[in-house]
């Protein structure tokens, strides 16, 4: 076996890895733009089988490239449209960690979840 083999495998592993993040990124992005043109909110799962994300852990991953379109959204100075995805457990909101993301980018001005997730949508459905 060459010693290189091994490396070369992990680099294409990788790479590939790297692809289907991107496709499911884009796709993630269609995914919403539609749901929000149907002005309709979606759960975590319902969007990770949309945006075919594979198990284990789907969720989580569906959660870590809506983080990654709420950082895409807020620099180029769009609506998030990460809200529109919502958690079964919590009443029609998003998981906590849309939540905190939207601290950690200075996004949330308001004094509540509630507030600040129904500000978003105004926003995207156009209401003022």
């Amino acid at each position: 076996m060459n010693p290189s083999e091994p490396i070369a495998a992990e680099a294409h592993s990788n790479n590939k890895q790297t692809q289907d993040i991107e496709h499911q990124f884009t796709r993630l992005m269609r995914y919403l733009d539609s749901c929000r043109q149907q002005r309709v909110l979606v759960t975590y799962i319902e969007t990770a089988d949309a945006i075919e994300v594979a198990a284990p852990l789907r969720i989580h991953k569906a959660a870590l490239l809506l983080e990654a379109l709420m950082e895409y959204d807020y620099k180029n100075d769009q609506p998030q449209r990460a809200a529109l995805v919502v958690s079964r457990n919590r009443s029609g909101l998003p998981a906590k960690g849309f939540f905190l993301k939207a601290q950690t980018l200075g996004l949330m001005q308001t004094a509540s979840d509630e507030d600040f997730h129904k500000q978003c949508l105004d926003r995207l459905f156009g209401r003022k």
